[in-house]
């Protein structure tokens, strides 16, 4: 009768072991539902337990279906939805920062250069921010031929930008 009793007590183990290990919810309820069953069975019944041991073991348990779990984070998955609108946002990003640039480019500044040849002569010049240094040596250049003689015959190729440390031929 004791063996019984801890044969009886191993396999509830075991259940509940097999029961901790599963991922779905209803399934770990129905075997404590069994558990809370077994513990209610009368100790005096031996033969009625063996019974119920052996149709138990008889029957195959049915094998459950694991479903989606709808609280899994999936934010990591491919989604063509989710793929579609990043696309047609960075697409709207792309475009508004072109506009962005183009407004920038088109802004006019003021630069003051100066002209050295022994001495420095300073004049201005209206410029847009995209235009390019051979641009702006090319205006500098059409303003400075009236003061000298000398430049009439230089052509842009021939000057050099200098800011600071940084020389552009």
């Amino acid at each position: 009768k004791l063996e019984k009793q801890r044969e009886r007590e191993r396999k509830k183990e075991q259940k509940r072991k097999i029961a901790s290990l599963s991922f779905n919810l209803e399934e770990d309820e129905e075997c404590e539902d069994e558990e809370a069953d077994d513990d209610y069975d009368d100790e005096d019944d031996d033969d009625e337990d063996d019974d119920d041991d052996a149709e138990k073991e008889e029957l195959p348990k049915k094998k459950k279906k694991l479903g989606k779990n709808p609280d899994v984070d999936t934010s990591f998955l491919p989604d063509r939805d989710r793929e579609e609108e990043e696309n047609r946002l960075r697409e709207e990003l792309r475009q508004e920062w072109e506009r962005k640039q183009e407004k920038i480019k088109s802004e006019e500044i003021e630069i003051t250069f100066s002209y050295w040849d022994g001495s420095g002569h300073r004049r201005t010049v209206k410029m847009k921010k995209g235009n390019s240094i051979q641009q702006f040596l090319q205006k500098a250049l059409e303003i400075l031929r009236k003061d000298f003689s000398e430049l009439r015959s230089a052509g842009v190729e021939q000057l050099m930008y200098i800011k600071e440390d940084l020389i552009i031929p």
